[in-house]
């Protein structure tokens, strides 16, 4: 049997300083996406929608992955899986990254 040796705060505290600085500068090209809608199109496309709300959702999920992140830390520090769902549950927003980079490539 073999006993884990706990993970250490410091996991967590860089993995929360990291989001919260991603979210402060994920804040301005957020809020700039409504200007997407007043570019004179008449009927906004799906690719704007996609931008939009894959930002908007990025925004929320950076900014709520940080308590997430002491959870899970609090749960899992003593087993053998809690470094590998620290990481697993940090790079949970990237995935609303995905529709922004699709709808980038696939309009221009």
């Amino acid at each position: 049997m073999t006993t884990d040796k706990p993970i250490s705060p410091l996991m967590p505290v860089l993995l929360s300083i990291g989001w919260a600085l991603i979210a402060l500068v994920a804040a301005y090209p957020t809020i700039v996406t409504v200007m997407l809608f007043d570019s004179g199109v008449e009927n906004a496309t799906t690719w704007m929608w996609m931008v939009f709300y894959g930002m908007w959702t990025f925004l929320f999920l950076s900014v709520l992955v940080i308590p997430v992140i002491w959870v899970v830390w609090a749960l899992a520090r003593r087993s053998s899986g809690g470094r590998a769902a620290l990481v697993i549950i940090a790079l949970v927003p990237f995935l609303a990254l995905i529709p922004v980079v699709v709808a980038f490539f696939a309009e221009y």
